[in-house]
């Protein structure tokens, strides 16, 4: 009777894909010497498909021939062998592939370059960084996705210093030799991988929002925003303040939007422990915008922010009206942040409500809605404006979006003081 431990038609066989098979993800239900056995030998089995089984469980598997034989198979013939050689490299998580898995970066096939780079991100090795970093400019949109997602893994896991502030620079180089097809997911996935690498991706980005280049400088706005919520460091949130009111100013419409939006985004940080300066003077800088409808110059906002003036008199021959409805918008989120800054903001959010262009008197509403909920008495003196725009019949076309008239008399009854009850009812919307 043959040995049953060592037999390869029977607890070998299901798990490299037998009649009756189970996943191969078993694999390491052999588990000891003779299954290790039997793999070593099935990894070198004529048979592509069973060898690229065999792959799979010696990564679940893992020890130093596992892991020897996992590196061979990086130089099979056959390509989904070697990419399912590169994957199960990723599982096992040890730094003696790391070699053999930089050298698959370079391999004819885009699934095992992509796989490279994910097991070299799992491992999380300092000596792939500038490998990687050259992944970012690989031919396929895959790669350099894995490359990007790598980067942040091994970022997160390396202390201060050149190697890890090289990644940031180099991922956001990355978003600018991309094509517009792919550049939302790529973008997606910079933004999470220099989250990964917390305060030390900061300098970059102002860097690349200051450059004003186009789409990478747009990008770098929303994500410092979401740095500006994850920092612990007042005087970083307070660079990147200054960096997107600067922005806000930029002579690129898109840049423009992008920062103001961004204000908005991290308003919660703006605020912090009841200390109401950076966000005043963020503020201040908005509303000279909004106050100066041909625009100031960087110079000029920079000197709003820090406090050293409190406007300024000299106008530049730009049009800036196409930043007011996301300027009210981001106004109407500071606003709901404190009760002060709702103060501060309303003048301007009632001004709003007299714009010539709907979507401002919309956008004005909502904000006005925004800070009712929390500071209802901050509104309070809205209501005269709100009530002139009760017959206000403009609506944006073909949209399920209710007309500006509608929206005015929902935030009346919602404030509920007798001046505005006195107002509805004389507009016949009790």
């Amino acid at each position: 009777m043959p040995d049953q431990s060592t037999s390869p038609d029977t607890d070998l066989a299901p798990s490299l894909g037998g009649k009756g098979a189970p996943r191969s993800d078993d694999a390491p239900r052999l588990g000891g010497h003779a299954a290790l056995a039997h793999l070593l030998e099935a990894a070198q089995d004529p048979d592509p498909a069973i060898r690229q089984r065999a792959a799979d469980a010696l990564g679940e598997l893992g020890g130093d021939q596992a892991i020897e034989r996992l590196m061979e198979l990086l130089s099979d013939e056959h390509a989904d062998l070697r990419a399912q050689a590169a994957r199960a490299l990723g599982r096992v998580r040890t730094t003696q592939a790391v070699d053999a898995l930089l050298g698959a970066l370079q391999d004819d096939s885009e699934r095992v370059r992509w796989n490279a780079a994910e097991a070299l991100g799992r491992i999380g090795d300092e000596h792939a960084v500038t490998h990687l970093i050259a992944a970012l400019r690989d031919r396929d949109q895959v790669v350099r996705e894995h490359a990007a997602e790598a980067l942040g893994g091994i970022g997160e896991l390396l202390p201060p210093g050149p190697v890890r502030d090289s990644i940031a620079t180099a991922l956001l180089d990355g978003l600018r030799i991309t094509s517009s097809v792919f550049y939302p997911r790529l973008s997606h996935i910079v933004a999470r991988s220099l989250l990964q690498l917390g305060d030390a991706a900061v300098p970059p980005l102002i860097a690349v929002l200051r450059r004003g280049d186009g789409r990478p400088s747009e990008s770098a706005a929303e994500m410092l925003a979401a740095h500006a919520l994850h920092t612990r460091d007042e005087s970083l949130r307070a660079e990147i303040a200054l960096a997107l009111v600067e922005a806000a100013g930029s002579r690129e419409p898109f840049i423009s939007r992008a920062a103001i939006r961004a204000i908005g985004q991290s308003a919660p940080a703006l605020v912090h422990e009841n200390d109401l300066r950076l966000a005043l003077r963020t503020i201040q800088g908005l509303l000279a915008l909004y106050d100066h409808s041909a625009g100031l110059s960087p110079e000029e906002f920079l000197a709003i922010l820090r406090g050293a003036v409190r406007e300024s008199n000299s106008v530049r021959a730009r049009d800036y009206g196409y930043t007011r409805p996301d300027l009210v918008h981001t106004l109407g989120r500071l606003g709901a942040e404190h009760k002060d800054l709702a103060l501060a903001v309303m003048p301007r959010l009632i001004q709003a409500l007299y714009d010539d262009d709907p979507g401002v008197r919309r956008v004005a509403i909502e904000g006005m809605g925004r800070i009712t909920g929390p500071h209802p008495d901050a509104v309070v003196d809205a209501i005269p404006a709100l009530a002139s725009r009760l017959g206000d019949d403009a609506g944006r076309p073909f949209s399920l979006e209710p007309r500006i008239g509608d929206t005015a008399a929902a935030l009346l009854r919602q404030l509920g003081t007798p001046e505005a009850r006195d107002a509805l009812a004389k507009a016949g919307r009790e």
